[in-house]
């Protein structure tokens, strides 16, 4: 059962099985040393936050011969969050789990319209009398 606000992941039309992981971005957040850590004001949900690492300051990269952009700030804080907008999943192949079941509900559904008594009829269907134009294997609606 999905937290709240969460939505369901998608389940595979063959197999079942759900699948999917969440789609989350990335946000750096930036603070001055003796400045507290900005909290998080959008409506995402916060999956991660790694506080990375404090920066040294310009003398001691220069000492060791980095190059020193101009923006640099010393003594900053930076850390980083995943956020996820609650609803986006990827992976998979869409509407199936793996490229193993695409081709086995592919395989399934051609050997099913080659079958002899799989035609296309311009006849009532003979389970529920209705639906002209179908499949007669495959009514959507028989009254047994």
């Amino acid at each position: 059962m999905p937290e709240s606000g969460e939505a369901m992941r998608p389940i595979c039309v063959c197999c079942g099985k759900p699948y999917g992981r969440r789609r989350a971005t990335t946000e750096s957040v930036k603070w001055l040393d003796g400045e507290s850590k900005p909290e998080y004001q959008g409506n995402g949900i916060v999956l991660k936050e790694r506080y990375h690492t404090k920066t040294g300051t310009r003398a001691l990269l220069e000492r060791f011969h980095h190059k020193v952009p101009n923006d640099y700030v010393d003594n900053q804080h930076i850390a980083y969050r995943k956020i996820w907008d609650g609803e986006s999943w990827w992976g998979g192949y869409e509407p199936f789990c793996t490229l193993r079941c695409a081709f086995d509900y592919a395989r399934k559904a051609y050997a099913r319209a080659s079958k002899p008594e799989s035609r296309w009829s311009n006849e009532r269907c003979a389970l529920c009398g209705e639906h002209p134009d179908l499949l007669i294997t495959i009514c959507p609606e028989p009254n047994i």
